[in-house]
């Protein structure tokens, strides 16, 4: 199942959820923009990403970027096969 997170979703919370209830495949689209000066400026957008990126170091994600337009890309955090400890992502 294909995600998009938006802002007003309340994007740490959604983003622990996801990462908990997600199966293999299942894609998280996280950000859409620059997200090494995204972050620099929104610490959500930091606090997510670093989430994920920790999620990616446990083997629980994969992380990928997409060309969305002039300047612009789309961030994606992709479900692995990684099992989880104790019933949630680490």
């Amino acid at each position: 199942m294909d995600i998009e997170l938006k802002s007003k979703d309340a994007p740490e919370e959604y983003t622990e959820a996801w990462l908990a209830e997600a199966i293999p495949g299942d894609r998280l689209f996280y950000h859409r923009g620059i997200l090494a000066s995204d972050r620099e400026r929104n610490p959500v957008v930091s606090r997510v990403a670093r989430r994920l990126l920790k999620a990616e170091e446990l083997g629980l994600v994969s992380l990928v970027q997409q060309k969305a337009g002039l300047g612009t890309y789309r961030y994606i955090a992709i479900r692995t096969n990684a099992v989880q400890l104790g019933g949630r992502a680490a």
